[in-house]
């Protein structure tokens, strides 16, 4: 598939290249202008900049603010993608946009999504969690509650827990094991309600001050794992 999009777009080139260089009149009659990616982009109101396919969003860019949601849906289509990599017609490679902020310090996050391109987050103290199970609706031996690369930032960021009103369908949720490393500072009761033959590990020794109680359901609980 890559070869053949190579191989129309050369002969696209080629025949615009005919074009300017023998004067074709012809020319003037189609509008040769390719939209770039870019012009393909839609920016929402309150700052956030995605690339649409179909029902699907690609967020290339999020509000410089000090708080950030990140949305299940914008104007309809579902947020499946932080970050994005076009295709090259020329190279395996396509050029990539990571998503990054100098001046977010909270983040929520309240669904599932891919987060390849996950850039700087240099400023970020704290990341709120929605509903974690449906935030992590993968498959696979363990997950582990996550946090953005960052540069230029020392402190620990600290990552809670909490659980919405929402009704939610967290049958999807593969993972066997949950590690929680100890900057989870805080997790609300009912969190995990719902999650059957789990097991949590943590680095913790025993439930810290800012863990209620009945926080991990049903889920069976190891402390002190060695979690990075």
């Amino acid at each position: 598939m890559k070869r053949i999009k190579k191989v129309i777009l050369t002969l696209f080139v080629l025949i615009m290249m005919l074009c300017l260089f023998t004067g074709c009149d012809k020319c003037d009659e189609f509008n040769f202008h390719i939209p770039t990616f870019e012009e393909k982009c839609v920016t929402t109101e309150d700052g956030f900049v995605y690339y649409p396919i179909e029902n699907e969003a690609y967020i290339i860019k999020i509000p410089e603010t000090e708080e950030v949601t990140i949305p299940e849906y914008i104007d309809g289509k579902k947020v499946v993608q932080l970050g994005y990599e076009e295709d090259s017609p020329f190279f395996e490679i396509g050029t990539r946009h990571f998503v990054g902020s100098e001046t977010i310090k909270v983040l929520t996050i309240q669904h599932t999504f891919t987060n390849a391109f996950i850039g700087k987050f240099t400023k970020l103290k704290k990341i709120m969690y929605f509903d974690y199970p449906y935030c992590t609706l993968k498959s696979g031996d363990f997950v582990k509650v996550w946090i953005p690369r960052q540069s230029g930032y020392t402190d620990k960021v600290e990552v809670e827990l909490r659980k919405s009103n929402r009704d939610l369908d967290i049958t999807d949720f593969g993972f066997k094991t949950i590690l929680i490393p100890d900057y989870v500072t805080v997790i609300e009761d009912g969190v995990f309600d719902g999650l059957e033959d789990v097991t949590i590990k943590t680095s913790y020794e025993s439930k810290p001050d800012g863990w209620e109680d009945g926080w991990n359901g049903t889920c069976a609980v190891e402390w002190g794992v060695g979690v990075m």
